[in-house]
């Protein structure tokens, strides 16, 4: 019965990291697309992308930091 707590374990800090690491990640690229087919602003959709994109380079690493911290 330990070893079966001991994956459970496993499977919930694989689980909170990749929540952790996709809530960090940027906006999908589908945005702009989707601006440009129903005549909004898709420059302005695509500049959104880009910024998030660029955050990513900082989120990231500190959200993988913080999961590390996590006892």
């Amino acid at each position: 019965m330990k070893n079966r707590s001991h994956i459970t374990s496993f499977y919930l800090e694989t689980l909170l990291l990749i929540v952790l690491l996709s809530a960090s990640a940027p906006t999908a690229t589908v945005v702009s697309q989707m601006a440009q087919l129903y005549g909004q602003d898709e420059s302005y959709a695509s500049v959104i992308t880009a910024v998030t994109t660029l955050g990513c380079i900082v989120t990231m690493p500190l959200m993988a930091m913080l999961y590390q911290t996590l006892p």
